[in-house]
């Protein structure tokens, strides 16, 4: 029956072979067991019930074939022959995953390529796997990874048509919305006008008609003309502020959608915030707090305005999962649908905005900063911008922290996540835009000091970069 491997098999998965030999075994014994079993690579040596080394069927039968070799090693027990062909063995854990253990294997000397290894099963359970098993194992495992990756490939493709159609069909209703939305916007403000005129003319009348004639008090008890007085300019005030909202989240809608012109061109970030902010806003009010700080002046950047939208999206994205996630693990600890935590923790995304004078490096890898970049002496005119988007969730595990910007790296269950995000994110604008993507994690607060949570700080010139 063919092995079932996936792609975080380990050791224990295989076929893995039980046989042990006392050292104080004749040579015999071993020879007869290899030419009853011609698959067997070799055998674990014990000596008083303990490990003691492995000794290959190569290493063994290269030794009894030469000169008076049977005679030697046949009838006087196994150490001797070990003496002779002794190697020091490679001995991995059975939970080690296949892919290191051939990685490790296939790192040996040249002379040990073909010497089985040994795997540690636990207490005194050795077990020989074979060399030629291993590497037929990690071959399935690789085709196996190479077919995730164009399943991820041709998902992603399809999930980026829909997404193409979806940012079209978006505009077209975006537009068809947003001719109705400005007539009701501009007409709130006759609206407003008319109905105050109203509410003075009938004040007037009922000033000249005084007592009022039975049928109009009987009419004014009927509908509560005082309630209708002081709540009509509310109730145009509702529609007004209403309007506002529908034109803002139209105006965000038609933005985000907008691919783009071929050239960078002066760009608002603030406005990329802000659309982005309008599309993840169902996602936002389950209970994050969102907050905006830009210095005054924030400068507009030469920029690809629809992929900062993109930028922007891919790092609040993951920002909201994670806080969400989060939210939900503090609320199950507590056992009730709580507003705060019992130590005052509520989701909080932070996002803010800066000039910097620096003088880079040409060709600073992104990657190998663990800050920003130093800065000048106070010398230089601010030539660079940074926008940091900081979240207080639980952070990102220092030993994934250099894979995170790697293509299909995801910590996301299937169907979540296809790891695609923070490499798109990195290559607009690291290579689009010539800027600095940095991650701190812990992040670093205005006083310097490190905190719970993630911070992605976007750096971008001022000045286009030359080609």
């Amino acid at each position: 029956m063919p092995l079932v491997l996936e792609l975080d098999s380990t050791l224990r998965d295989l076929s893995l072979f039980s046989f042990s030999l006392n050292l104080d075994v004749p040579g015999r014994v071993l020879a007869d067991a290899l030419e009853e079993d011609p698959l067997l690579p070799g055998v674990i040596l014990m000596e008083d019930d303990r490990f003691a080394g492995v000794l290959s069927r190569r290493r063994f039968l290269k030794h009894l074939s030469r000169m008076y070799g049977q005679e030697l090693f046949l009838r006087r027990p196994l150490r001797v022959v070990y003496k002779y062909a002794q190697t020091e063995p490679l001995v991995l854990p059975g939970d080690a995953s296949i892919v290191e253990a051939a990685t490790l294997t296939l790192g040996r000397s040249r002379d040990l390529l073909y010497e089985p290894a040994v795997v540690h099963l636990g207490e005194q359970d050795y077990r020989i796997v074979d060399v030629h098993q291993l590497l037929v194992a990690q071959a399935r495992i690789h085709q196996l990874a190479v077919g995730r990756i164009r399943e991820q490939r041709r998902t992603q493709i399809v999930q980026n048509e829909k997404m193409a159609i979806l940012g079209q069909s978006i505009a077209g209703i975006a537009h068809e919305i947003k001719n109705p939305v400005n007539f009701i916007a501009g007409n709130i403000a006759y609206l407003t006008e008319y109905a105050n005129d109203l509410l003075e003319l009938t004040a007037a009348y009922e000033a000249e008609m005084t007592p009022p004639s039975p049928s109009v008090k009987a009419l004014r008890a009927t509908m509560d003309i005082d309630f209708l007085r002081g709540d009509l300019p509310k109730l145009v005030e509702s529609m007004r502020v209403g309007a506002e909202q529908l034109k803002r989240i139209v105006a965000g809608l038609q933005h985000f959608s907008h691919v783009g012109a071929s050239a960078r061109q002066e760009t608002d970030l603030r406005d990329c915030l802000d659309s982005t902010l309008i599309v993840l806003g169902s996602r936002l009010r389950e209970g994050i707090e969102v907050v905006v700080n830009f210095e005054p002046e924030f400068p507009s950047v030469p920029a690809y305005a629809g992929q900062m939208g993109q930028v922007f999206v891919n790092l609040l994205a993951n920002a909201i999962d994670a806080l969400l996630d989060e939210w939900q693990i503090q609320k199950e600890r507590r056992g009730v649908a709580i507003a705060v935590a019992a130590d005052g923790w509520k989701p909080c995304i932070e996002i803010t905005g800066r000039r910097v004078a620096v003088d880079l490096a040409p060709g600073t890898e992104p990657l190998a900063m663990i800050g920003p970049p130093i800065e000048g002496d106070g010398g230089l005119a601010p030539n660079w911008v940074v926008v940091e988007l900081a979240d207080n969730g639980p952070g990102i595990p220092e030993a994934i922290q250099e894979q995170i910007f790697e293509t299909f790296f995801t910590t996301k269950e299937i169907g979540k996540g296809t790891g695609l995000g923070l490499a798109i994110t990195h290559e607009i604008v690291t290579q689009a835009h010539g800027g600095r993507l940095v991650l701190r994690s812990p992040r670093i607060n205005a006083q310097g000091r490190a905190i719970a949570g993630t911070a992605f700080e976007v750096w971008l010139p001022l000045t286009v970069p030359n080609a």
